[in-house]
């Protein structure tokens, strides 16, 4: 069998996905990137043809793949711990006298 599938208790086989990012992160990025190149793709051909909308168009779904891939970056940056010292504000210097 395929290493993604496990047992289940009704006797069929479930999917497992187990990347180093879970799914649903994924899918945030790959929608976002696909947005963003359609976007871009619309506007280029869409000027090439002398189309007047599709540039209009294009400029609003590429946008709207940035707008996707914003929120995806603020979202892993969000989950992740903050590593450095514990404490945070005056430092303490000691005098030598």
């Amino acid at each position: 069998m395929n290493e993604h599938t496990v047992p289940s208790e009704a006797g069929g086989y479930l999917f497992e996905f187990k990347g180093k990012h879970p799914l649903r992160e994924t899918v945030r990025w790959v929608t976002g990137v696909g947005l963003a190149g359609t976007g871009v793709a619309i506007a280029v051909i869409g000027t090439a043809s002398n189309s007047y909308l599709s540039m209009p168009l294009g400029i609003a779904i590429a946008v709207l793949g940035a707008i996707v891939l914003v929120m995806y970056v603020a979202a892993k940056n969000k989950a992740k711990p903050l590593s450095g010292p514990a404490r945070v504000g005056k430092h303490h210097i000691k005098s030598a006298m």
